[in-house]
C-alpha cells in the first residue's frame, strides 16, 4: 500500500478528512468516560475501557486499471485478520465508515476501496435529498462491474500482503454485497458476508 497525502487523493465520494476528523473526535468524546464498568456503548458499540482504533488513513491500492484510493482502518489491538468492506450504492458513506470503524475496534485491519473514484465525474450523493436512492442507483450504474470486481480483488490481495494479516474476509453492503459475492468466486477469501 502506498500512502498519499490528502492533496493527492480525491475528497469524494467519501467524507472529507475534516468531516472524518469531526466524526472520530465526536465519537471518542461521546464514548470516553461515560459508561460504568462492563457496559456496552449503544452509540459506538465499544465496551467501557476499550481502546478505540485510530482514525482511518487514505491509501492507494495498486489495481490493474490504475491506482485506486481506499480508506484503511488499523486496529489498536490487531487480531491477525483483515476485512475488505465493499461500499453500498451510496459510496463509502458515513454508514460504511461507521461499520469499518466498528470492525477495526474489534481488531480487524479494514480496507474500504473507493470504487466511485473510477467514475469520470463526482456523483451527487446527498442523504438529505428526497431522491437520494435515485442518486445512488445512478452512481452505481455508472461503474463497470468487471473493473469494480478487479478493484476489489486488488484490495483483497493488498490486504492479504500486509504483515500480520493471516486471514482476509469480504463484507459487502447492497451493491457491494453482490460485488463481494462475485469477487469471492474470483479470488480466495477466508470469509464472505453479503448484506442485502
Amino acid at each position: 500500500i502506498r500512502r498519499n497525502t490528502a492533496a493527492e487523493l480525491p475528497t469524494w465520494p467519501y467524507a472529507t478528512d475534516d468531516w472524518m476528523e469531526r466524526m472520530v473526535v465526536t465519537r471518542r468524546i461521546q464514548h470516553h468516560g461515560h459508561l460504568p464498568a462492563a457496559r456496552h456503548c449503544p452509540w459506538c458499540w465499544a465496551w467501557s475501557g476499550d481502546r478505540l482504533s485510530p482514525m482511518p488513513e487514505t491509501v492507494v491500492i495498486p489495481a490493474p486499471d490504475g491506482d485506486l484510493p481506499a480508506l484503511r482502518f488499523a486496529p489498536s489491538s490487531p487480531n491477525g485478520a483483515g476485512v475488505v468492506v465493499v461500499q453500498e450504492i451510496f459510496g463509502v458513506s458515513k454508514y460504511i465508515v461507521g461499520r469499518c470503524q466498528n470492525l477495526a475496534d474489534e481488531g480487524y485491519v479494514v480496507c474500504a476501496p473507493v470504487l466511485y473514484a473510477r467514475l469520470p465525474e463526482k456523483p451527487v450523493l446527498d442523504p438529505s435529498s428526497p431522491d437520494y436512492l435515485a442518486q445512488g442507483m445512478s452512481a452505481s450504474s455508472g461503474l463497470d462491474w468487471d473493473t469494480a470486481a478487479r478493484d476489489v480483488v486488488a484490495a483483497v490481495a493488498t490486504l492479504r500482503a500486509e504483515p500480520g494479516t493471516e486471514k482476509v474476509g469480504l463484507l459487502g453492503f447492497c451493491f457491494g454485497g453482490g460485488l463481494a459475492f462475485n469477487v469471492a468466486a474470483l479470488t480466495e477469501v477466508d470469509a464472505l458476508v453479503s448484506y442485502y
